[in-house]
């Protein structure tokens, strides 16, 4: 329907550059998010657009849009992004489609035309919604196609070599001939089911797990289990998720061919239970140095792992994934070990002891391309402007004019790249550390002091901790001084 009526992203993108042509105004940069509801902020394109508005120097001074409601389709998102732009930075916000005139009148009719895409937004959703929900009744598949099945008319329909390896993998779990870690690593290799691997599907245990937790299975169609919903949070709108009170899903039997039966499923959920109550429940955020031990080999974290055969160890995630993409031979330290090498290492930068000179992180601003990569990348584009106007596919002004916006980015690389090392230097680092470890250690010792609270401490001073079982090495990688003033 909107390619029919002229909205699809390529007409509006179309309609979008004959009109800045027509105005003279130059495009340097296009935000483009497809699929995404403009009833939320939280959007990749327009989070970029906002970034790139906020850098020095600025890369435009407008921004044009198809209408008021591809900017944001609710009014606490309109007011507050529109002021930002306008009042804060300083860019020109245009709709090509819905002028307003300037002054007190302007804005009243760019809040009413803001309130109307706020209503049609909820309106639209309302009938979608209604919709989708009487095609959940009928039977009608309203999701991806599960595995095992094709996707006909609105309905699920047996997809013969696929539906065989998803009996076969419930009849060896009911039997207890194959565990769900076997069955990741059979359907991992194409083996005994090459159509396990025709969709590119990444078996992990976890993902055949979930399969075989699935209705769909037994025939079972069930709708309008989760939801996503708009919250504001310090005026920003972002994205929620969760289930759905059980009385509001739409569950219908026998919607569809079913490839397992009730007493099977039945089965292989108990043998899923007492599994699950074999081990341990995961530990996260309740141990020492938690979300900062990496594996040297694979660059995973390293998690708890303890059964009651043997003690506590923190393992590389990657270790119990199945071995056609496993992190093999193990990667693992005792948390004891840990602890004690960890309180070593920083008495002896407190004392001043240290054996080698210490390992800084990349403070975060540093992560991203270096000057040096985007020059390199400006350059390309400057190759294919010159390319593009040979093509005839630019004029000559829009050359010149987007050349000089490319010359100003150079100029600010080439001095962003010149004084790239004017940072603070090892000393100093080393000497801002050791006044910090100080507070981190007395923490540490504080047997009353909970984890949570160590864990915090140990994160203002350390990026990450590399375990090389290889080289029976451990690595502590510390925050510059840059990093800990952003904390």
């Amino acid at each position: 329907m909107q390619a029919e009526e002229g909205e699809s992203l390529p007409a509006q993108q179309a309609r979008l550059h004959a009109w800045a042509k027509e105005h003279g105004y130059v495009i340097v940069r296009e935000y483009v998010d497809a699929g995404e509801s403009a009833r939320t902020a939280d959007r990749p394109q327009f989070v970029r657009m906002l970034q790139d508005a906020k850098a020095q120097p600025r890369p435009f001074d407008s921004v044009l849009v198809w209408k008021w409601d591809r900017f944001a389709r609710n009014m606490e998102d309109a007011s507050m992004y529109k002021a930002l732009f306008r009042r804060r930075l300083g860019v020109e916000l245009v709709s090509i489609t819905q002028p307003t005139p300037e002054g007190a009148v302007g804005q009243l009719l760019e809040r009413m035309l803001d309130l109307i895409a706020e209503f049609q937004s909820a309106l639209t959703a309302e009938n979608v919604y209604s919709t989708m929900a009487y095609l959940a009744e009928q039977g009608r598949w309203l999701g991806k196609r599960p595995f095992g099945y094709d996707l006909r008319d609105g309905r699920l329909v047996i997809k013969p070599d696929e539906a065989e390896a998803v009996a076969w993998a419930f009849r060896m779990v009911a039997r207890r001939e194959r565990s769900v870690y076997a069955i990741a690593e059979d359907f991992g290799t194409g083996n005994p089911f090459p159509a396990t691997l025709a969709r590119g599907y990444k078996w992990s245990p976890t993902a055949v797990r979930k399969m075989l937790q699935n209705e769909v299975y037994i025939g079972r169609a069930t709708w309008n289990r989760r939801y996503t919903d708009i919250d504001h949070v310090d005026g920003k709108s972002t994205k929620i998720r969760g289930y759905r009170d059980p009385s509001d899903w739409i569950t219908v039997e026998n919607a569809h061919p079913a490839i397992v039966d009730e007493e099977t499923f039945e089965a292989v959920q108990r043998v899923l239970e007492e599994y699950s109550s074999r081990y341990p429940k995961s530990k996260r955020g309740e141990y020492l140095f938690w979300g900062m031990v990496r594996c040297a080999r694979c660059g995973h974290h390293l998690t708890w792992h303890e059964t009651r055969k043997s003690p506590a160890r923190l393992v590389c995630s990657q270790y119990f994934r199945p071995r056609y993409m496993a992190c093999r031979p193990m990667v693992y330290i005792r948390p004891k070990d840990l602890e004690e090498a960890v309180l070593g290492a920083i008495r002896a930068v407190i004392a001043g002891t240290e054996q080698t000179p210490l390992t800084f992180a990349i403070p975060k601003q540093a992560r991203t391309a270096s000057p040096e990569a985007l020059l390199a990348a400006n350059a390309a584009k400057v190759q294919r402007l010159l390319e593009a106007y040979e093509a005839g596919a630019i004029t000559l002004e829009d050359l010149r004019a987007r050349r000089a916006i490319l010359e100003q980015e150079v100029e600010r690389l080439r001095q962003a790249a010149a004084s790239k090392d004017s940072g603070p230097d090892y000393e100093a680092q080393v000497a801002a550390l050791r006044e910090r470890l100080t507070d981190v250690l007395a923490i540490l010792q504080d047997e009353e002091a909970p984890v949570a609270a160590k864990n915090q401490a140990l994160g203002a001073v350390i990026r990450e901790i590399v375990i090389d079982r290889e080289a029976q090495r451990i690595d502590i990688h510390w925050r510059p001084i840059e990093e800990d003033l952003q904390q």
